[in-house]
């Protein structure tokens, strides 16, 4: 039987390109590549010469090869190869050609595990980084390193961290306060309270600005000298203080945040002392007037089908009892057997089971997908993830702000305007607490209410019902007819519609394909991020860690198969300890010492996938 060959595809694709030893050197066009060679039993292929063919697609997965080149290397002990491409025999193409900044780039890698050219496609994956050094050699590395040096720069440099420097801020908060918009009497009164001007005092409208000379000075800005203003030219290279690093997404990473939202929380909620002076300005009850605190509450009642309200000495009592309705609708069981009979309708599982009903759409050609829906049928969709920029999308907004509104509370005088504007009563209009107090009464089918001279009466007997509203046998015929109900299978099978798995143990996975059968999948989600100030043992879950100072991440010591920590630093000194576990890293196994810092290969990141398989961590930087 012939053996299918795979590559492992933690395969360690190190786009973290061979690093730059000077600013003014020439880039190598080359990219270090990894993989671990198994044969379909999952045996790893050892000490073996293989045939590799290595094409980098444009475009998509099925995209223009740009570039061909094929290599003969040999497997480690391990299964390990390691290749660079852009250093192997070319068939097509020039690699140092490739227009890296221009489309979206695959890498497709062919196999033959006798040596030879008779390959076999094992994969394709997207290139997720730019190659960044050789961008960099593309565009052409003469650069002094000067910021003032550079041409073209934009009005405004990556985003600094400043809440005022936001996109798509929601318009409640754009300016940093969403206060509500004051009426045309409220600014009316803070004019006048505030001898704001409303018309010119000197009746001139003319003589406050006196400008320099405009002609000429197209472009310039006005400043002054301390004595007169004057138009003068800013250049952005005397800028200072311009920001070095981009924003991060996270809300609590925002710099000036306005003074109402820096704590992530718009309760505007008033204090007990606040309730305090308001109660006590507005003159409002703090007593019962009457010294009771029961008189004013009332409820209804029901004794046997007389209807009455509560606290009413001389409450009306109204009788219910012609509101009964006393037809009996309800099929008896012999009705329902015959109805069921007639019609054909099931009453057990022809084929004793109750999941093979669902009508799945063709699963060849979806594999790793999942089941969604687009309204009206069902689909294979591929998830995706990533921050978009959107305010919208941010993620650990407070709690306060997700709704994107930090509505502020009134103060007091506000609130008295508004009392005053929309006349709200602060005392007893008649001196009595009493008399608001009234009663529901029934003459007849007719309801009205005691206490109001002009009450509405309504007129209840619309609301008797001694309808049948029980449809018969040749009524549910018919509706089955009109709306073409199945009474039959429609292809005469009934075990053609879906065999699920078994579903125990798989509470809270969702449905998958591989293209030929349907599987149950965990959910996968973003890794969670974290900065850490201390040495730190790391768990078995995916994140990203960022250390911030001269710490160092310990791995974890029974990590999971396939867990992937990426750890970020920008200090030298900051380190990373293997936990006893065999570190592969680049070309070859990391076993120099116990703990990989970040000076050992110059740079700022590092990505660690573990495989239970041969026990050891993979890592690219």
């Amino acid at each position: 039987m012939k053996k299918i060959l795979t590559i492992v595809l933690t395969m360690l694709f190190i786009v973290s390109l061979l690093i730059i030893q000077q600013l003014q050197a020439q880039a190598p066009s080359k990219m270090s590549y990894q993989a671990v060679v198994r044969d379909a039993s999952g045996t790893l292929v050892i000490d073996q010469e293989i045939g590799m063919r290595i094409s980098i697609l444009e475009g998509s997965s099925s995209g223009t090869a740009v570039y061909v080149e094929t290599h003969n290397p040999t497997s480690n002990s391990n299964g390990l190869i390691s290749i660079e491409i852009g250093d192997g025999s070319v068939v097509s193409g020039t690699f140092s050609d490739i227009d890296w900044s221009t489309e979206a780039f695959f890498i497709q890698t062919e196999i033959d595990p006798l040596g030879g050219s008779s390959y076999t496609i094992t994969g394709t994956s997207q290139l997720m980084s730019v190659p960044y050094a050789l961008y960099a050699e593309k565009a052409g590395n003469t650069f002094s390193g000067d910021y003032n040096d550079l041409s073209n720069i934009p009005t405004g440099s990556d985003f600094d961290g400043d809440f005022a420097n936001l996109t798509n801020i929601p318009t409640g908060i754009s300016d940093g306060d969403d206060d509500t918009q004051l009426t045309e009497a409220e600014v009316d009164d803070y004019v006048a309270n505030n001898g704001y001007l409303t018309a010119e005092v000197d009746g001139s409208i003319t003589n406050e600005i006196e400008l320099p000379e405009q002609s000429g000075n197209a472009g310039l800005v006005l400043t002054t000298d301390g004595t007169n203003p004057a138009w003068s030219a800013v250049s952005y290279n005397d800028l200072t203080d311009v920001p070095s690093s981009s924003f991060d997404g996270e809300f609590s990473s925002l710099a000036n945040v306005p003074a109402g939202l820096d704590d992530g929380d718009d309760d505007t909620q008033l204090s007990e002392a606040e309730v305090d002076t308001y109660v006590a300005n507005n003159g409002y009850l703090t007593a019962e007037v009457d010294g009771s605190i029961t008189n004013e509450i009332q409820d209804l009642q029901l004794t046997g089908h007389d209807l009455s309200i509560t606290n009413n000495g001389s409450a009306t009592t109204i009788d219910l009892s012609g509101y009964l309705d006393n037809t009996d609708t309800q099929l008896n069981e012999s009705q329902v057997d015959t109805y069921v009979a007639n019609n054909g309708y099931l009453t057990a599982e022809v084929d004793g089971s109750i999941t093979n009903e669902i009508e799945l759409p063709a699963q060849a050609g979806q594999a790793g997908k999942v089941l969604s829906t687009n309204g009206s049928s069902p689909e294979w969709i591929t998830t995706s993830a990533g921050f978009d920029g959107e305010f919208s999308n941010l993620s650990n907004i407070p709690t306060g702000l997700s709704d994107g509104d930090d509505n502020t509370q009134l103060n007091e005088t506000q609130v008295d305007a508004f009392v005053a504007n929309n006349g709200y009563l602060t005392a007893e209009v008649d001196g009595s607490i009493t008399n608001e107090i009234q009663d529901l009464q029934l003459s007849g089918n007719n309801l009205s209410i005691t206490n109001n001279g002009s009450a509405t009466t309504i007129d209840l007997s619309g609301y008797l019902d001694n309808t049948d509203t029980q449809l018969n046998e040749t009524q549910v015929d018919a509706y089955v007819a009109n709306n073409g109900y199945l009474t039959a299978e429609v292809d005469g099978s009934i075990t053609n519609e879906i065999e699920l798995p078994a579903q125990s143990g798989h509470s809270g996975k969702y449905l998958t394909t591989n293209g030929s059968s349907v599987s149950w999948d965990t959910p996968s989600s973003s890794p969670s991020v974290r900065t850490m100030s201390a040495n730190t043992t790391l768990t078995t879950s995916d994140e990203i860690v960022i250390i911030n100072g001269a710490f160092i991440a310990t791995l974890p010591a029974s990590p999971t198969d396939g867990q992937k920590l990426t750890v970020v630093s920008n200090n030298e000194n900051a380190g990373v300890n293997r936990n006893g576990k065999p570190l592969y890293i680049a070309n070859g196994l990391f076993d120099s010492s116990t703990t990989l810092t970040f000076l050992d290969t110059n740079s700022n990141l590092y990505t660690f996938v573990y495989s239970s398989t041969i026990g050891a961590w993979l890592s690219t930087y």
